[in-house]
This record gives C-alpha cells, structure tokens and sequence, in this order.
C-alpha cells in the first residue's frame, strides 16, 4: 500500500502510515468538506468494543498535505473506507455514542463525527482471518456499512446491539440491521450476535420469490471461541437447502444466550422446515417459530422459563410458540387446480419424530429413531444396523433410549395452519386506491400480479405487485374505501375451467394441518398449553365463462376467468390465472403455461 501522511481531526499530523498497513481515509466531494486518514499498525490486538486505543500523534511529521477534516469543516458527509486488504489479518471495530463514530484497526483508533460519514465500507484481505465487530449499544451508527471479508480466510462478523435481525442472501453474504445500523456484507463465515432481541430469518435464494425456497434450518448448541467457548453458552443456526438439508445455504450464525430475551426464527418464503437438533436452553426469554414445518428431534430440550438451564418454571413472558403456517393456491393446468396429490399443503408441527415401530426384518441407518413395542420406548440407532438383530431394548450394543423430549415455558403454544391464500391489512386509514399501495401482514405465497377481496371493501381489488421486505402489495385498484386495520384479505381457489378434450373445471386439493407429540415427550407450562390445528381452505369449479371485459386493454388488469375480446385477431380469449397490465396480446400469450386460452364452447 502507498505511503500517505495525514490529519487528525484537530488538525494535528498524524504519523506517517508504512507499507502494507490497513488505511482509514474519508472521501468527501465539497471544496470545504475534508478527508482524514490514518493508520493502523498490524498485528496489534483489540479489547472488547468502546475499549479505545488513541492513535499517537508523531512530532516529526509534517504537515498534511491533503485535505483535512477539522473542527470547523464544513460540506457534505463521506464515505469511510476502511481498506484492509494488505497480507495480514485484521481486527476492526465501529462503535457509537450516536453522534461520534469511532473506528478501531488492530487496536488502534480514530473518531469521526457522525454528520461527517454518509457510508462506510470495509474490505478485508483475501486468504486471511478478518474480523469485524460492531457495536451499536451506546448508539445506531446512522450510516450503512458495507463489509467485504474477502475471498477465502475465516472471517467473522461479530454484533453488539439490543436489537438484531439477520436475514442471509446466500452462502456467504446477507444484511443485518443492529438498532437501526443497516450492515450488508459477503465473503464471511461465521455471523455472531449479542443482543437482547435477535431474529434470524432464512435464506431466500430467489429473491423476492418463492422459487428455488426451501431453507431447512437447523439449531442446535454452539461452542467455539471467545465467549462460546463454554459449552452451553451460544446457541446456533445452520442454513441448509431444502428439502433434503444437504447443502448449507448461509453462513454460520450463533448467539450468545446470556442477555437474550427473545428470539424469533423465519423460514421465509417458500416451504421451510425448522428442526431442533439440540438442546435449547436460554433461560428467563421468549421464543417464536414460523415455519411450514417445525421439528423438534427425540430427546432435545427446549427451555426458556427459569432456572441455570430455563428447565424450572417460567415467569410471564417466557413463552414457546411455534407457527406452522402454510397457505397455497396450488397450481392450475388445462383446467384442472391441483396442490399435488399426496403432498399436497402440510402444515406440520412434530414434537419428538419417529420411524414407527421397530421390525426385526428391516435394516437402520444410524441416527434412526424408532418404537420398541415391547416397552413403548423411542431408541436410537448407534450406526448402521442390519436385520436380525436384537430387539433395541435389549441390544445397548444397536441402540440406546432416545431420551425426554422436554419443552418448557410459561404459556406454550403450538399451532398448525393450512389453507388458501389469506392475511390482513396492517395500519388504519390506508385509503384505496390512493397511492395504489397497501402494506399486509405477509404477502408470502401471493402472485407477484393479481386480485384479492378484502372485508369492509364492496368491489374486488386488483394488483401489480408485491413487495416482500415490506409485505406491501403495489398498484392496487378496482377497489374504493378504507379497510380497518386488522381486516381479512384473501384470494381464494377459483378453478375456470379448461378446454381439453371437453368444456371442465376439477379441483384436486389437499390440505393438512398436524400437531404431533410422540415419545417420551414433556410439555410444561405455568400457564395454558395450546395444541391446534386448522384447514381454512375456500375453492371453487365453474366450467363456464367468467365475466366479459369487452375488448383486450393493454393497461387493464384482469382476474382469473375474465373474458376478453383481442382486436388483433378479432377472437375471444379466457383468462387462466391474474394478469396484470401488459403489452402481450392474449393471442400470443396461450399454451400449457400461458395467460389466456381461447375461449371456446364445448359439451
């Protein structure tokens, strides 16, 4: 790296920066703005965050000969760059008191004002061990920050905050938000949060769409380094591709269980699994799941009420609650509305999960979990175990007791929910069609174009798009009025009907909603325990034509079934799913996956 001199915020030098050191500048475009820059000598270590070394100011240096940032500067804010990618590894720290920003690189540190950096951005050395660690407790750091860890390595990023949410983009980059700081970053590995708030969100792999997203999710203890290096003391979260957990997905995220108060964990879109591995015990907290399938595994604990391990009672708001909540259209071709036969919509809650009972004649991978009829016991297959062998209560050599299934909490509750696509509005006095947008509960599972009805409303609304970070549906119309906060807004199962072969319509729709408990399994509550499950399903066939539109308008929005005139080739034409304003005529938009169908008459 080139050699620099440069100022201090005072405007006294700062010493002279030597070859191959990480570098502090701040860029700012304003004849009367300023750009500090200093140095960081490598290989020297950092204390916990807000512990603050000052960085010496050397007598002989000259003065700077760049611009500088003082007291008094003036301009608009910078952006900070943190440039670290000299052959060494680095330790680097950003913390706050919510007006002044101070940053620290292997032990040495500088301050900036807040009002002065617009953005920082943070690039670690490739093939070495970088860490970051942010700190926001004494106050947000208003700027984004963007950290780089670099190709290869192990590099970390480590929060402080009261508050955190972590949603992963892919395997090795994602965003935080700690108390308000937006953090995006890539090429990292482990993720680790202290905080009292933390959720954990799975990784949508496509985007703003359900496609390619299955997350299965995984938690189980953690123990490493620092202050993981007790056993007991973190807990973690592994990020694995659906359905088959093969391929992890996201970076390592852990968090530390002393001070956490509440976690909540996300599936996110798509159809996403939540499996307990191990043990989770974090004392005197809340803990929420939302997932279309929650699994806790034979033997594993999950406490939050009181005691060393949250095992012994629990005080109000020591609550277990999982949300197993799957809502589906299905899909709909040549007439017929399908949620594939046999899967269909599952909704699936399953406490302590077996392989049935146990059967002299077959063979067990390792880690099967099966039923001894002879005690009613769950047991655990050692390794791989032929037929022939032992019955698993007495064969200790195949097979060892499974274990107590434990959940413990202060009210627990356990829901299983499946059914046609529905949420509610979420805020008052948002009129329609105003500004054409409307902010929901979830708009997971909804087409990214289409139609939905809403309680309090007389007209149907249509909608050409959707925005998932915000669960807010755009371009709404059709609709006049004020929903209250709260309403219901589906769209329900409305089949048309096809032409293949003769005039149709079929629906082939399953729906489950499960709440299992099998095994040895304890569920204690100082409160209520709630167990249920619930299909809120509503379909309908019709072979016949749904409402004329006249003719086809490239800027109208249409529902499934609407039937349009197209000038182009003077025929008319059905619709086979929503279609939003578009410049494609229905006459070239047909086919097996296509939006229209000509609309035909046949017995």
């Amino acid at each position: 790296m080139s050699t620099a001199t440069s100022g201090s915020q005072d405007g006294s030098a700062l010493s002279q920066q030597a070859p191959d050191q990480a570098q502090v500048t701040v860029d700012s475009n304003s004849a009367g703005g300023s750009t500090p820059a200093s140095t960081a000598a490598a290989g020297a270590t950092l204390g916990p965050p807000n512990q603050e070394s000052s960085l010496a100011t050397s007598s002989g240096a000259t003065d700077p000969t760049g611009a500088e940032i003082t007291n008094s500067a003036r301009g608009p804010p910078g952006e900070l760059v943190v440039n670290a990618t000299d052959d060494a590894s680095h330790t680097i720290s950003l913390s706050s008191d919510g007006t002044t920003l101070s940053v620290t690189v292997n032990g040495a540190t500088e301050s900036h004002s807040l009002a002065d950096v617009s953005s920082i951005t943070i690039s670690g050395a490739d093939n070495r061990d970088d860490t970051l660690m942010v700190d926001t407790t004494g106050g947000p750091i208003a700027a984004p920050i963007t950290y780089h860890g670099g190709a290869a390595g192990y590099d970390t990023l480590a929060i402080w905050a009261s508050s955190v949410t972590s949603s992963p983009t892919g395997r090795d980059s994602g965003r935080i938000v700690a108390d308000g700081t937006a953090i995006t970053y890539d090429g990292l590995e482990p993720v680790s949060v202290t905080a009292a708030t933390i959720t954990i969100n799975g990784t949508d792999l496509g985007g703003s769409t359900e496609l390619l997203d299955k997350d299965v999710l995984k938690i189980s203890p953690y123990t490493g380094s620092g202050p993981c290096s007790t056993p007991g003391s973190c807990i973690q979260v592994r990020n694995f591709e659906g359905p088959f957990a093969l391929l992890e997905i996201a970076e390592l995220s852990y968090f530390v269980i002393a001070g956490t108060s509440s976690v909540t964990i996300n599936g996110g879109l798509g159809t996403d699994a939540v499996e307990f591995t191990g043990d989770y015990l974090v004392p005197n907290s809340s803990l929420a799941v939302n997932a279309e399938h929650i699994k806790v595994d034979a033997g594993v604990k999950i406490c939050v009420g009181g005691g060393s391990d949250g095992c012994t009672g629990a005080a109000a708001g020591n609550d277990i609650t999982f949300n197993a909540i799957y809502k589906d259209n299905g899909i709909s071709l040549i007439g017929i509305t399908t949620t594939i036969p046999v899967l269909g919509v599952d909704a699936l809650i399953d406490i302590s999960p077996d392989d049935g009972d146990w059967s002299s004649g077959d063979d067990y991978s390792g880690g099967d979990v099966i039923v001894d009829t002879s005690d009613g016991k769950q047991y655990r297959a050692l390794h791989d175990v032929s037929s022939g062998a032992g019955a698993p209560h007495a064969n200790a050599t195949d097979w060892v007791f499974a274990g107590t299934t434990q959940l413990n909490g202060h009210t627990i509750t356990l829901t299983a929910l499946a059914g046609t696509l529905s949420t509610t509005v979420s805020g008052a006095g948002q009129t329609l069609p105003g500004g054409g947008d409307l902010i929901v509960g979830s708009v997971a599972g909804f087409a990214d174009n289409g139609s939905f009805t809403v309680v309090g409303l007389a007209d149907p609304c249509t909608y050409t798009g959707r925005d998932t970070t915000t669960n807010k549906f755009t371009g709404v119309s059709g609709c006049t009025g004020t929903p209250a906060n709260g309403a219901l807004l589906k769209t329900d199962v409305i089949e048309t009907g096809g032409d293949t072969g003769f005039r149709h319509a079929a629906l082939d729709l399953e729906y489950h909603a499960t709440v299992n408990v099998h095994g040895d399994s304890h569920i204690t509550a100082t409160s209520n325990v709630t167990l249920a499950s619930t299909i809120d399903a509503t379909a309908t066939a019709r072979s016949g034509e749904g409402h004329d539109k006249g003719d086809f308008s490239t800027s109208d929005s249409y529902a499934k079934g609407d039937v349009v005139k197209d000038l182009a080739d003077g025929k008319k034409y059905v619709a086979t799913k929503a279609v939003g304003p578009s410049s494609t005529h229905p006459k070239d938009d047909t086919g097996l996956l296509g939006k229209w169908t000509e609309a035909k008459q046949k017995d």
